[in-house]
């Protein structure tokens, strides 16, 4: 199957939210000391549309026959030692059953 990646649009946030809250739930499992509100894919998404919305963000998103595996957000700046690249917390979540290889791709497109 191929793996299709594409520019991070509003449309596709709340599956982006979807994912990160997936995301919550299992680093949850492992660390019940985390918030739990971030399992709720309301307030997950809201979290990646307030990055999403940053003037100098950027994010790009692996699909799969329309089912988004994974996407990558973050926001570039040019300080003094040179130009810098950010990926937040809520930036970044990958779906359980995919390899997280596929976040090379991402991050190749992202950066560059």
């Amino acid at each position: 199957m191929k793996t299709e990646t594409l520019s991070l649009t509003k449309d596709v946030l709340p599956q982006a939210g979807t994912l990160l809250a997936q995301r919550h739930q299992r680093h949850r499992l492992q660390f019940p000391g985390l918030p739990s509100r971030f399992e709720q894919v309301d307030v997950a998404t809201k979290a990646v549309t307030k990055l999403f919305e940053k003037k100098s963000a950027l994010g790009y998103a692996a699909f799969r026959n329309g089912e988004m595996l994974d996407y990558l957000l973050g926001d570039c700046s040019n300080e003094p030692w040179g130009r810098c690249g950010w990926v937040r917390l809520p930036g970044s979540a990958l779906d359980e059953k995919v390899s997280t290889k596929i976040l090379q791709d991402l991050y190749v497109k992202l950066w560059r």
